[in-house]
């Protein structure tokens, strides 16, 4: 099954909790950086968000959420320039919410993501999916507006963010 029907199935599958749910979206700023084996890149990303949120019961919640996002800054390795041309990434995040405005969460991913190579005027698109691994923390900063920051793990890519999560 392709990247589009999954997402498409898993959008069928939460539909029908819209009356117990919330709907939030969110734009974000990744640093993501893969070391080891001599190879040491580090790249820049802005993503935007779609979150659904259900189930809630006495602090806990499930959150799922769609990322759209496309590389801010690029690096080099071995005299070739690396560009993160897009990924679209699924997550789901059980939440638990500490006290009124601060919550941990825990974070499951799917990405799927498309590089461009090039080197003297000659260029390459390079792409890939991976499963994610990651925890973040968040504060509501108001009624409909949170501040959050994370760390994934997605296979040997460690990608920090800093998110802002505005409800409605």
């Amino acid at each position: 099954m392709n990247f589009s029907k999954t997402l498409f199935v898993i959008l069928l599958l939460v539909a029908p909790f819209s009356a117990y749910a919330q709907w939030s979206g969110g734009v974000a700023y990744s640093s993501g950086a893969l070391d080891g084996d001599g190879v040491d890149v580090d790249l820049g990303m802005v993503s935007a968000s779609l979150a659904y949120s259900f189930g809630e019961s006495n602090g806990f919640s499930n959150i799922v959420e769609v990322r759209l996002g496309t590389g801010a800054s690029d690096d080099t390795l071995l005299g070739v320039d690396v560009e993160l041309d897009s990924f679209v990434q699924i997550a789901y995040r059980p939440q638990f919410e500490i006290d009124n405005n601060f919550y941990v969460y825990g974070l499951l991913s799917y990405a799927s993501v498309e590089f461009e190579l090039s080197e003297l005027g000659a260029s390459t698109t390079v792409d890939g999916d991976e499963a994610g691994i990651g925890a973040g923390i968040g504060y509501r900063l108001t009624d409909s507006v949170d501040a959050e920051v994370s760390y994934e793990s997605i296979d040997d890519f460690d990608v920090f963010t800093l998110g802002l999560k505005f409800g409605f």
